[in-house]
């Protein structure tokens, strides 16, 4: 059966002939048990970001030998600092904004083994696209901007949209996000002034939430817009219903119709 660790136990082995005779002398030895099985991984590792600082965050291990000591962890690389077992999360300021870091924890026992470790890059926070250049339509408005530097640490683009002004996007809801740097925002109410800002969420799903607005109304199409729409539809139709009938006559390639058209 399974032994008591770091208990003294003796053993003794004696031989035992075909008709299970045995001496009764022996000479045992003293040893004990020594646990080798490493603790599993710290689960749910995630990295809050900030312009400055970065606070990492995890949950113990299941802890299924009831012998988990402390963490190790290591930021960027360097020195390995030892945490008790009542540590979840590690912060470190006076980083760069949009910058990232790796960091690691790793869960250890009472007999000194490690787990593998758990491993993260952690992202300040990227800046907010400052280009926001907004395109006007009926019932919908094309918003484009300049992508955000580093690209490897842009998750994803939010986009915000609002019938009164703001300044931060804090308690908001996106109305949409994005990988590109254009987007259609559409379902708007025409003549209606609408605000809207983009920021940048990062790997970390970090948020600068101080946002600079841009205003755009969608309007119906013009008067003018629609003749010309309509306009051209018409002389579309009337190219194609020509050609169609030239066809079905021939007179598009009869000789006298390639004549008339050299004489021309």
């Amino acid at each position: 059966g399974d032994l008591t660790r770091a208990t003294t136990y003796w053993f003794a082995v004696v031989a035992v002939d075909a008709q299970g005779n045995a001496r009764t002398a022996a000479s045992p030895v003293a040893g004990s048990a020594q646990d080798v099985v490493a603790p599993e991984n710290v689960t749910n590792l995630k990295a809050q970001s900030f312009s400055d600082k970065l606070i990492f965050t995890w949950q113990g291990p299941a802890d299924s030998n009831d012998d988990l000591a402390g963490y190790r962890v290591s930021f960027e690389g360097g020195d390995v600092l030892t945490l008790d077992i009542t540590a979840s999360q590690f912060t470190k300021e006076g980083l760069n904004a949009a910058s990232g870091y790796p960091f690691k924890v790793i869960a250890f026992d009472h007999d000194n083994n490690e787990s593998s470790g758990r491993t993260i890059i952690g992202v300040t926070l990227l800046a907010n696209p400052e280009d926001l250049k907004a395109e006007v339509h009926s019932g919908y408005v094309d918003l484009n901007w300049t992508g955000v530097s580093p690209s490897q640490y842009v998750k994803h683009y939010a986009i915000y949209a609002s019938e009164s002004d703001f300044s931060s996007v804090a308690g908001m809801t996106p109305t949409l996000t994005s990988t590109k740097t254009a987007v259609k925002v559409a379902g708007l109410t025409n003549n209606v002034t609408y605000y809207f800002a983009v920021t940048t969420v990062n790997t970390s799903d970090g948020e600068l939430q101080t946002a600079a607005t841009i205003t755009a109304k969608s309007e119906p199409d013009s008067y003018a817009t629609l003749l010309r729409s309509t306009q051209q539809y018409l002389a579309n139709r009337r190219l194609d219903r020509i050609v169609l009938d030239g066809l079905w006559r021939g007179q598009l390639y009869s000789p006298e119709h390639r004549k008339g058209c050299r004489r021309g």
